[in-house]
């Protein structure tokens, strides 16, 4: 079922098969041979940059950390629209032309930061990623409660796109006894520093407020985490942006503040909003005093906020249909703004246009007999189906295949999104 496993290339749609040795596909299952593991760690370590880990989401790797340094790698689950758990993701180091993609994971019981993001010169594609700081210690008889941690930290990476995923600041810590008496605050949803990021569908929100219970308590509940702080970044957002934490309740004191959305500075600081608006937390309740007050929707302490009028060019990408078993649908997802787009089928070394590139190709419409119309987009999003997955070869369980995605911007130039891939599985897989 899972004996071999190579790359293929698609020539003219999904009709035609033709063997071309490229990348690997590891998987892990836990299963014995060679190709497959126990921890996705293992498999990441084992494998070279372009090579794809499949996850097996009936395979526990909850308790699992994965870091992902210095190459490009797709780490994927199994099945689509079913997570798989993990620990902690941690991704760094990727280089200049080379991308790192994972998809289809929730970070689960993360001891602290839940997903890091350092120094990624190539690009970062995170589709339904979900990730939510740890708790904050409650009060107890020798410590004060703990603030939550945050979601997800991305810092100097230059090209990263999150689509139907979200992150969250971990819940204050509460406090349970008349001890020790202190405000615990929710953590932060998303901390952005000198990046590049595009999110589709990804709501960040800070952690509530942690809650005070001893009866009589005159301390506030905690606060709201902030939904995202943005530092020097540059950031488009299509769908929600960020929403504050709810403050924490309490007993007789004013109830916590509802976290701020959106707070963004620094002089290199850009907002492009499609559809999208920052939240503030709601105030924290209060038995016998007032309401907490809520948060602000945003606060720009430097740089710029703007309606979109055209996206940037890290906003335009191309997504794929994976993985998919023999016989089901396969289809290229397009993002862009009144675009023109185009998929690249045939992505052999003799063939791919600039491997790993993503950016303004000056020197007119690319010539290749096999590129494929996908239409004109008119709205942020749309996916175009490209039939169903072919019978793979006997004796194979799963095959890989590279497409490249082409958007034309009005009358400008093309841009070149980074290559994506589909995995193929055999029907019993």
């Amino acid at each position: 079922m899972r004996a071999s496993f190579m790359t293929v290339l698609i020539l003219g749609g999904l009709g035609g098969l033709a063997a071309q040795a490229r990348a690997d596909v590891l998987v892990v299952d836990g299963a014995p041979g060679a190709g497959h593991f126990a921890t996705i760690q293992s498999a990441v370590d084992a494998a070279a940059a372009g090579d794809t880990i499949l996850v097996d989401v009936t395979w526990d790797t909850s308790s699992q950390d994965v870091v992902i340094d210095g190459k490009g790698v797709n780490l994927l689950s199994d099945t689509p629209l079913h997570s798989g758990n993990i620990h902690k993701l941690v991704i760094r180091n990727v280089p200049a032309g080379q991308r790192a993609s994972v998809a289809g994971f929730f970070v689960v019981n993360a001891a602290g930061v839940a997903m890091e993001c350092s120094d990624n010169a190539g690009a970062l594609r995170l589709y339904d990623i979900g990730a939510k700081g740890k708790k904050g210690q409650p009060q107890t008889a020798t410590s004060i409660a703990r603030p939550g941690s945050t979601g997800g930290i991305i810092t100097d990476c230059a090209d990263v796109v999150m689509r139907k995923g979200g992150l969250g600041g971990g819940d204050g810590g509460d406090v349970l006894g008349n001890d020790i008496l202190a405000t615990s605050d929710g953590g932060i949803g998303l901390v952005v520093t000198n990046s590049k990021l595009s999110c589709f569908f990804s709501p960040c929100s800070g952690g509530p407020g942690g809650d005070v219970f001893p009866v009589g308590s005159t301390v506030p509940g905690g606060a709201g985490g902030t939904g995202i702080v943005s530092v020097n970044s540059t950031l488009f957002f299509f769908g929600q942006v960020g929403v504050g934490g709810s403050g924490g309740g309490t007993q007789h004191a004013v109830g916590g503040s509802g976290g701020t959305g959106l707070v963004q500075s620094g002089p290199g600081a850009a907002l492009f909003t499609f559809n999208a608006a920052a939240l503030g937390g709601a105030g924290g309740h209060s038995f016998g005093s007032a309401k907490g007050p809520d948060g602000a929707a945003q606060l720009l302490l430097g740089g710029t906020a703007a309606e979109l009028a055209s996206p940037p060019s890290f906003a335009r990408d191309v997504s794929i249909t994976t993985p998919v078993r023999e016989g089901e649908a396969v289809s290229i997802t397009a993002t862009g703004f009144n675009d023109d787009v185009f998929a690249i089928l045939s992505l052999d070394p003799g063939h791919q246009l600039l491997p790993g590139f993503q950016g303004v190709l000056t020197v007119g419409a690319p010539f290749l007999g096999n590129l494929l119309s996908l239409g004109h987009i008119s709205i942020i999003s749309k996916t175009f189906p490209l039939g169903p997955a072919p019978q793979l070869p006997a004796g194979l369980g799963a095959l890989e295949v590279h497409v490249q995605g082409v958007v034309k911007t009005g009358g400008g130039p093309f841009t070149l999104a980074a290559p994506d891939h589909v995995v193929l599985l055999d029907a019993a897989y």
